[in-house]
C-alpha cells in the first residue's frame, strides 16, 4: 500500500507490504517484543522516520528503553491508526545483522545499481526487502561477529550502512525481494562489504584530487634564474 499526506505534495510516497501477513523469513524478529511504529517527520531540513511508541503514539520510542517497545501485533495495529509503518529495535543482544543500501533502486522500474546488485547476489540465502522509499534495500540475517555500526557514503548520493549486534531502530516493510524463507548468516557479507569500501576509498580520493600543476618550462632566458624553473635557490 502507498500512503501520501493530503494536500502535501512534497511528502514522499511510502511503500509497505501487508504487515498482517509478513514474510516467513521475518519470524525470528516477529517473536521478539522489540517493536515500535514510525511516521514521516519533517526535521526542518529533510524527512526522517523516528520511532514512536505503539501504546503511546505521541511519544518517541527509545532504542535503549525496552519499556517503550511492544510486540509485533500491537505495533502493526498502532501503525494503521497512528503511523506509516513499524520498526524493529535491534539490540546488541540480538544475534542479528542488517545492511541498508540507500538510493540504489529505481522505484518505477525496479532497476538496481550494479554495485548494489553484486551485494544482493551474496545475500541470495537470506531475506531482502525494499525500503519505505522504494529506492533502497535492506538485507536481514543472523550474525555472530563483533558489534558494528558504520555508514559509508558512496558515489552519486548512494550509501551503505551496516548494523551488527548494535542498538538501532530499523524499519520493516515486508516487501520481500526473492522468496527465501529464513534468515541466513550474513557475517561474511558484512565483512566483505567493509573490506570492499575500504579498498575503493583510496581510488576515489585519488580521482577527486586536482591534477598536479606542471613546473614551468625552462627556456634560455629562464635558465639564468634558479626560481623560474620551479627550483628553490640554495642559500
Amino acid at each position: 500500500m502507498d500512503k501520501t499526506a493530503d494536500n502535501n505534495l512534497s511528502r514522499p510516497t511510502i511503500r509497505c507490504g501487508d504487515l498482517t501477513k509478513p514474510p516467513a523469513a521475518l519470524r525470528p524478529l516477529l517473536v521478539r517484543p522489540q517493536w515500535a511504529i514510525w511516521r514521516l517527520t519533517w526535521s526542518g531540513k529533510r524527512w526522517t522516520k523516528p520511532p514512536f511508541q505503539a501504546r503511546d503514539p505521541q511519544s518517541h520510542a527509545s532504542s535503549a528503553d525496552s519499556a517503550t517497545w511492544t510486540d509485533y501485533a500491537t505495533a502493526v495495529a498502532a501503525a494503521v491508526k497512528h503511523g506509516d509503518g513499524v520498526s524493529y529495535i535491534l539490540t546488541p543482544e540480538d544475534d542479528l545483522a542488517a545492511a541498508d543500501i540507500d538510493h540504489v533502486r529505481d522505484s518505477a522500474t525496479g532497476a538496481i545499481a550494479e554495485w548494489a546488485q553484486r551485494l544482493l547476489d551474496q545475500a541470495d540465502r537470506t531475506y531482502t526487502e525494499i525500503s519505505p522509499s522504494g529506492t533502497g534495500l535492506r538485507i536481514w540475517g543472523t550474525a555472530a561477529g563483533a558489534p558494528l555500526q558504520r555508514k559509508f557514503n558512496l558515489e552519486h548520493g548512494t550509501a551503505l550502512e551496516l548494523f551488527r549486534r548494535t542498538r538501532k531502530p530499523l524499519t520493516v516493510t515486508g516487501l520481500q525481494l526473492g522468496r527465501y524463507q529464513q534468515l541466513g548468516n550474513i557475517d561474511r557479507l558484512i565483512d566483505r562489504a567493509v573490506a570492499w569500501v575500504n579498498s575503493i576509498r583510496p581510488q576515489r580520493r585519488r580521482a577527486q584530487e586536482p591534477a598536479p600543476r606542471s613546473a614551468p618550462e625552462c627556456n634560455s632566458a629562464s635558465r639564468r634564474s634558479s626560481t623560474s624553473c620551479g627550483r628553490v635557490p640554495l642559500r
